[in-house]
């Protein structure tokens, strides 16, 4: 990525956005500020400290929500210095699960974002029902909006939630293609020039045991070959597992024998080993059952 300009204009512009998006947020709550739950702020704040440490103006603030889909919420802690951890979590459709920490920096004597787009969302299928596509993140300092650009030539709006933080969930005439195929977004700046991004689609996992003791999951990505799995310490590097893909892109994998501290990592390939997906970092069912419990307030 470039480096961007930043001047006043531009600054005074994305503020006015994020005021007005902010707004818009607490009217669609019933005026009302939405409650975080207790264990989303309480791991907020763990990650803050073990990221930031005790830097001040951020690790003493309450998580707030910053941003909604129809199916997911956005927590986060963040500063005017452009430092922020957020977390993305829904659970009325399947669990939906992600999570980031950024730093901030200094240009001309000003706090600024880079913006974010490409943090990855753990998709978890609860009860048979898939979750949505979802993308989140922020607004680079200097862009004022952001939209979604399809495979099929279609274009789709992101709303803005409070100080430049999305979750995208594509409309439901959308959601077909997002799962098959890249989706671009674009953070746009006010003259029209534009910060582009391809994402890699999803891959829902079903994910049962207390470590991982069966995968699986259907495949609907196009060109999709195989399922990779990396099975490593702390998804670190190790040993490679490829996994067939059935008639109709299922795919099944056992990790009984893992070791405690051995954590698989999934990528969907094509015929020729080229990854379709991000890596896919699946949940143990203790712990998405843990994150579906906190987003239903529990």
């Amino acid at each position: 990525m470039s480096h961007k300009s930043f001047d006043a204009r531009r600054l005074g512009t994305l503020a006015c956005a994020v005021l007005l998006a902010g707004a818009v947020l607490a009217q669609a709550a019933g005026g009302a500020t939405p409650t975080v739950p207790k264990g989303v702020e309480r791991q907020l704040h763990r990650s803050v400290a073990g990221f930031f440490g005790s830097q001040q103006g951020l690790t003493g603030q309450h998580a707030h929500v910053l941003a909604r889909s129809r199916d997911a919420t956005l927590y986060g802690i963040h500063d005017r210095r452009g430092n922020y951890c957020i977390e993305l979590l829904g659970g009325r459709k399947g669990l939906s699960y992600g999570f980031s920490c950024r730093a901030g920096v200094r240009i001309g004597g000003r706090s600024v974002t880079g913006g974010e787009v490409d943090s990855a969302v753990t998709s978890i299928v609860v009860g048979g029902v898939v979750p949505p596509v979802l993308h989140f993140g922020r607004l680079a300092t200097g862009t004022v909006a952001a939209r979604a650009l399809f495979a099929d030539g279609s274009r789709q709006s992101i709303p803005i939630g409070t100080d430049g933080f999305f979750v995208y969930e594509p409309s439901p005439s959308h959601m077909d293609v997002s799962r098959r195929g890249p989706t671009v977004i674009q953070l746009v700046e006010p003259n029209g020039s534009a910060l582009t991004y391809q994402l890699l689609p999803e891959q829902p996992v079903v994910s049962t045991g207390k470590h991982f003791d069966r995968i699986s999951g259907r495949v609907v990505i196009d060109g999709a070959a195989g399922v990779q799995i990396t099975i490593g310490l702390n998804a670190g590097r190790g040993r490679t597992v490829s996994v067939p893909l059935s008639f109709d892109g299922r795919f099944t994998w056992s990790g009984r024998s893992l070791l405690p501290s051995q954590v698989p990592a999934l990528v969907v390939v094509d015929i020729h080993k080229r990854p379709l997906t991000n890596v896919v970092a699946p949940l143990p069912e203790p712990t998405w059952r843990q994150y579906l419990a906190q987003a239903s307030g529990r």
